[in-house]
């Protein structure tokens, strides 16, 4: 029914705003609503963030667009029009009088990012939606790289929307674990911009194979922390540990707990563990497995 799937399609707008809040994002009005663009047309606007960059410490605009699509629904070529259609939507609504008339705190805020979610409720078919979504990426050749207007596009499916709900899971226990310092975002530092910690994550880390972060424990010492998303196999895992020494992540006086992500296809990983470990032999490290989420857990329905 046209009214049920409207409905749920709202109900997954609401599901998935909440997940960003947990990562220290902000709404922006109502949920569901209308702009004016700077052509004078209405577009729909299924909702808007801010949240603060931090490396510049200034705060910056990005609009949602929440997709609720079944495998008989779903083909890849959407990926392509989706991302025409939010491209469009961004470069005519930042220019809007309408939107700064509604919100003039959005004034002078840079507006150049966009985020679908995509979620399939059909968990017997998710392999085949997954595929169509990678497939509709690679047709329409979207990545994190810049569009040709600078506004940058970021796609999630039910596999990262399910690893950001594992990681607020963790996070929170790591919260309620210590009475020091929380835990936080670790963003390394590059020619522009010095290293920084922050409660917000950022778009462009949500589809990352890997996000840093810290805590301090209840005796004060720090916390390394990794959350590593990529392929579960020995190589990797070397990988990571030179892409962390690169980045002066490890410590011979700092724990390092790296939380992994087991899919259905990893039920090997048990067997070549001990030889990850190996490969990490001088660091006081943990390996934590995070709990596999395929459903939206109720802490996100009732939000």
């Amino acid at each position: 029914m046209p009214e049920d799937q409207s409905h749920d399609g709202s109900l997954w707008n609401q599901q998935f705003s909440n997940l960003l809040t947990y990562f220290n994002w902000e709404y922006v009005g109502d949920a569901d609503f209308d702009i004016l663009t700077e052509e004078d047309k209405a577009r729909g606007i299924d909702r808007l963030f801010t949240l603060e960059n931090p490396y510049k410490k200034n705060k910056e605009l990005c609009m949602l667009e929440s997709k609720r699509y079944a495998l008989t629904s779903f083909n890849k070529g959407k990926i392509g029009e989706w991302a025409k259609t939010l491209e469009d939507k961004i470069t005519k609504i930042k220019n809007s009088e309408n939107l700064y008339e509604l919100y003039p705190q959005l004034e002078g805020i840079n507006f150049h990012q966009g985020i679908v979610a995509i979620w399939c409720p059909e968990q017997e078919n998710i392999k085949a939606f997954n595929k169509r979504f990678i497939d509709g990426l690679e047709d329409a050749d979207i990545g994190s790289k810049h569009s040709k207007s600078m506004n940058k596009l970021f796609f999630l499916d039910n596999k990262r929307i399910s690893r950001l709900v594992s990681m607020i899971i963790a996070i929170k226990e790591i919260n309620t674990q210590t009475t020091k310092k929380k835990f936080n975002f670790y963003y390394h530092g590059n020619k522009d911009y010095a290293s920084c910690r922050s409660h917000t994550l950022l778009p462009s880390y949500m589809i990352g194979k890997f996000i840093l972060g810290d805590y301090s424990d209840e005796n004060n010492t720090e916390n390394k922390v990794v959350f590593y998303f990529g392929i579960l196999n020995l190589v990797s895992f070397k990988l990571l540990r030179s892409a962390l020494s690169e980045l002066s992540y490890t410590d011979q006086d700092k724990p390092l707990h790296i939380y992994y992500y087991l899919n259905e296809d990893d039920s090997n990983f048990r067997k070549i563990l001990p030889e990850i470990k190996k490969e990490y032999e001088g660091l006081d490290v943990k390996f934590i497995e995070m709990e596999h989420v395929s459903k939206i857990p109720t802490f996100l329905k009732n939000s």
